[in-house]
């Protein structure tokens, strides 16, 4: 690794002479749309309050019963009933600090690498700030860990022990995360021949955890539970039943859950289910396509092998498999599901070894994940031009109104659309 240095990081950010007025033109918007979205972050703190979607997800805890997801809500529970603290400036240093803590893990680890940076800042990474106030960074912190342990230590009981701790950890947190890249870690776990046996009883403790927590998913009364708890601690009892926010969704029944997530993923009000499904499925396989190809066409000072060639179609297409059950029964916000699935990718590209990627997937999945891209390949030719065009307009358009996320969540589109208000601001002012 080269030492962090004024120079160094000059070399990497802009490390090619050839194509200098490219890499400028596409850095500069997204470095751009990236700070312009950190503003609106900023402006948006003074909204979080009692009825944000963002502050019931660290609401839930056990005291209307055991419950999914009320692990880290009983801490803060216990916390603010200890201090006398509102749980709101807690949620919020614990949101911010989980965010500055993986964009800083993540840009070292895209410089050691030497891999392009430009994905960091799409709104599939980082420059979403919408969901910084979840638990969406702490998860990829939790990702993150798992990686540190495959790359930094060989196989182990005390290596097997931890992972399967932090997976467990990691699934009270929040029980989506089985989905993440808890089935990469497995994959791993059950390449070590020596230890099949021993990991394979290890691993069985997530689905039976999972399942315990698909039991317990809680009800109407374990809502009311938590609400009243907190409204016992809390000056003038600022909460409030709510079916939408992520308490009141504990209420929520399968039959009542897996219709409204279909209808809302899948679902267009303009042109019906056939358009619906076919946007998420576009969007889908452009993602895979991205993710498969970005760092083969902008190899910056990385030098891809044909083992690398073949590693991240097989991360990419086993992350999208295991997340489509997200938009189907867990998630309304497919923009989350489509950031889950970037770092349950490149957490293990940027990580781990190749061949020990490689040794992880079968030889037949890894075929097949190859055949794919080469089919994509022929439809998108591996371009710059191509590359960068769909970097810039990046977004995850949703059925209810596609043209508004270009607009709006595209890096290009919102550094034209603050252009463009300045623009009419300074017209008004001057002519008005």
């Amino acid at each position: 690794m080269q030492p962090v240095t004024l120079n160094n990081l000059l070399t990497y950010i802009n490390p090619a002479r050839k194509h200098r007025i490219l890499y400028f033109a596409v850095g500069g918007v997204l470095l751009l749309s990236w700070l312009l979205a950190i503003r609106y972050f900023l402006l948006s703190i003074d909204d979080f309050s009692w009825d944000s979607y963002g502050l019931s997800v660290f609401l839930i805890n056990f005291e209307g019963g055991f419950v999914r997801r009320g692990l880290l809500g009983e801490c803060l529970y216990g916390f603010c009933s200890m201090t006398g603290l509102s749980p709101i400036p807690v949620v919020v240093t614990i949101c911010i600090s989980a965010f500055v803590a993986f964009a800083a893990i993540l840009l070292r680890k895209f410089y050691i690498k030497g891999v392009c940076w430009w994905l960091a800042f799409t709104p599939i990474l980082l420059n979403e700030p919408l969901y910084i106030f979840w638990k969406d960074y702490l998860c990829c912190l939790i990702i993150a860990l798992l990686m540190w342990i495959l790359a930094h230590y060989k196989p182990s009981p005390a290596r097997s022990t931890a992972l399967m701790l932090i997976c467990c950890l990691g699934i009270m947190l929040h029980e989506a995360l089985i989905f993440y890249d808890i089935p990469f870690v497995v994959l791993v776990m059950l390449s070590e021949v020596k230890r099949f046996r021993i990991n394979l009883l290890y691993i069985c403790l997530i689905p039976a955890l999972f399942i315990l927590l698909s039991i317990f998913r809680g009800d109407r009364a374990t809502a009311d539970g938590i609400i009243s708890a907190w409204n016992n601690i809390l000056p003038g009892q600022p909460l409030q039943y709510n079916q939408w926010d992520s308490i009141g969704a504990l209420s929520w029944t399968l039959d009542f859950t897996f219709p409204f997530h279909l209808d809302h993923n899948f679902h267009s009000p303009q042109w019906g289910w056939a358009a619906g499904f076919a946007l998420r499925a576009g969007e889908l396989c452009l993602l895979f396509y991205t993710l498969s190809n970005f760092f083969i066409i902008f190899p910056w000072r990385w030098s891809p092998s044909a083992t690398d060639r073949c590693n991240l179609p097989s991360l990419s297409l086993l992350t999208i498999i295991c997340m489509l059950p997200m938009l189907t029964v867990l998630s309304c916000d497919q923009d989350r599901v489509y950031q889950y699935i970037t770092v349950a990718t490149i957490l293990p590209f940027l990580f781990i070894k190749a061949q020990t990627i490689a040794e992880a997937f079968p030889a037949w999945f890894t075929n097949l994940a190859v055949g794919i891209n080469s089919l994509f390949i022929k439809v998108l030719p591996q371009r710059r031009w191509i590359m960068a065009i769909m970097i810039l307009l990046m977004c995850l358009p949703h059925p209810y109104d596609p043209l508004a996320d270009f607009r709006w969540v595209s890096p290009l589109g919102v550094v034209c659309m603050n252009l463009w208000h300045v623009s009419s601001k300074i017209f008004q002012l001057l002519f008005v």
